[in-house]
């Protein structure tokens, strides 16, 4: 299964190492090539070339790979990770995509604001590492066409 993350510096990091044991294939996304290629060699995930809008490079990667979910960090230095969820949702082909949500805005309105707009899901930071990959293995494993991993989230 592919995974694509969006951003989440160690975060991302330390999830890409972890799912890429588990068997699954991450890209990782960043707003500088540089971060992208440093986090890959550190976790053996595929280094995506970036840009400076970080959704630009997220539909490049999602075109030429079978993305099965997305993981997005909403403070990213170029971009605002609600316009990138926007923009992931109004696009037929990663609008099916389940995406979550990853950030330490932990308001009621925020969460609120990008369930709305699409996310399956909106883990806040801290992120208990274990629960998220728990997430993960449940949306890549899940037969459910329903896009709703059975999982309660923060």
């Amino acid at each position: 299964m592919n995974i694509a993350i969006i951003g989440s510096g160690n975060v991302g990091k330390a999830l890409a190492k972890s799912s890429v044991r588990a068997g699954h294939k991450v890209t990782m996304t960043a707003t500088s090539a540089e971060k992208a290629a440093e986090a890959a060699k550190a976790t053996g995930a595929h280094a995506a070339k970036s840009n400076q809008e970080a959704v630009a490079e997220a539909d490049l990667v999602i075109a030429r790979e079978t993305i099965d979910l997305i993981l997005l960090d909403v403070h990213l230095p170029d971009i605002n990770g609600f316009d990138v969820l926007e923009r992931l949702r109004i696009d037929a082909v990663t609008a099916v995509i389940p995406i979550v949500v990853l950030s330490a805005d932990a308001t009621p309105g925020q969460v609120k604001r990008f369930r709305d707009a699409g996310a399956n899901e909106y883990l806040t930071k801290p992120l208990d590492l274990k629960l998220l990959l728990t997430l993960i293995d449940n949306y890549l494993g899940d037969d459910d066409s329903s896009g709703e991993a059975p999982v309660e989230s923060k």
